[in-house]
């Protein structure tokens, strides 16, 4: 009877505990006021696998920030999520979809999604964040964050390496009008000799090109400015053609998938986060980490804000982060200045058994 009074107690207590155990968490309330930083992400369409990597550094940041000053801040900080496909006309809605929500701050990461999410956040009030390459907003609500000057960096790092002449690569879109408005003179000033070549993002076969660059031109190093599929492409038949002098690329390794194929060659542009900081934020090896950094940054930036202004009122706070000066973020200090800009510099990183790793 004991032994039988003893395996129903045990049962019970099994039965107790898998109730509790695969009973759904449910978020526990705050005692304090909520402030929901909304960010629109490409979440499908070919820009997922950034999407992914820079959600996953938003989740990061809020838990972090939550953890940080669980005390001391007066509010608890609550992330909102959208994707817009990298479609920028759907960008508009979904910012749309974070105000109704009742955002109190919005984030975007691409010079177009961000002109159109500016405008969104200034007629709802809205503090906003954009991460693009120079791209200056000028509503009251907005801050920018800039990646450093990648042009004045590729002749720095040519200088460095005494490297005389280059081959320009560049695909014929509005980024590379500004690639040669920004680059060539600094080229031209250093002493720096250079071929250039536009080509179209739509083009599937680059042997001919390729071939030109290996047969025509004598140049030290090869500069590839360009976009997926195009950019994967091209390094192909680089590969296939088996040229072996440097390849270095205007930023835009951040936006493929495969980082394999780019095995010893140069990204030059922003930031790239150290493997403490990628596994923090649950990168797997192999994973490109995009912008993760800087959304990191800007959402913590954000919450500086808010704890540093008396009202929540989207220009308020703005107002108060224009006026930090500098801010320091998880890898690099920032200059910010009175427009709204958070400056930051660029750097030469380089791929290393599938990751993109700071050249030091």
């Amino acid at each position: 009877m004991k032994k039988k009074l003893l395996i129903i107690i045990g049962i019970i207590a099994i039965v107790i505990a898998a109730f509790f155990a695969f009973r759904p968490v449910r978020e526990v309330a705050p005692d304090k006021p909520v402030i929901k930083i909304g960010i629109v992400l490409p979440l499908t369409g070919n820009f997922a696998h950034l999407g992914v990597v820079e959600r996953k550094a938003a989740e990061t940041a809020v838990t972090d920030i939550n953890k940080k000053c669980a005390d001391n801040c007066k509010y608890y900080y609550k992330l909102l999520v959208e994707d817009f496909g990298g479609d920028n006309k759907v960008a508009n809605n979904a910012a749309k979809m974070l105000a109704a929500k009742g955002a109190n701050a919005l984030v975007s990461y691409t010079t177009n999604a961000g002109k159109i999410i500016s405008i969104v956040a200034a007629e709802h009030n809205i503090a906003h964040f954009n991460c693009s390459q120079g791209q200056e907003l000028k509503n009251p609500t907005d801050l920018y964050l800039n990646m450093g000057d990648m042009y004045a960096k590729f002749v720095e790092i040519f200088k460095q390496r005494n490297i005389k002449s280059t081959t320009l690569l560049l695909a014929n879109i509005g980024n590379s009008q500004k690639f040669m408005q920004e680059l060539l003179p600094q080229l031209d000033r250093a002493g720096i000799k250079y071929h250039l070549d536009l080509f179209n993002t739509d083009e599937k076969n680059f042997s001919q090109l390729v071939a030109k660059v290996k047969n025509d031109y004598n140049d030290e190093v090869i500069v590839i400015d360009s976009f997926e599929p195009a950019q994967t492409l091209l390094t192909r038949e680089i590969l296939l053609q088996k040229i072996t002098k440097p390849v270095f690329f205007a930023d835009t390794m951040r936006f493929s998938r495969d980082m394999a194929i780019f095995e010893g060659m140069y990204n030059i542009g922003g930031l790239v986060p150290d493997a403490e900081f990628q596994k923090h934020i649950g990168l797997k090896s192999g994973d490109n980490p995009g912008f993760s950094n800087y959304i990191y940054d800007m959402i913590s930036a954000l919450a500086d804000g808010f704890e540093k202004t008396e009202t929540t009122d989207g220009a308020d706070v703005v107002k108060t982060i224009r006026g930090f000066g500098k801010w320091r973020g998880i890898d690099a200090e920032y200059k910010v200045k009175p427009s709204g800009e958070f400056e930051s510099s660029s750097m030469l990183s380089i791929v290393k058994d599938g990751k993109m790793e700071p050249v030091k």
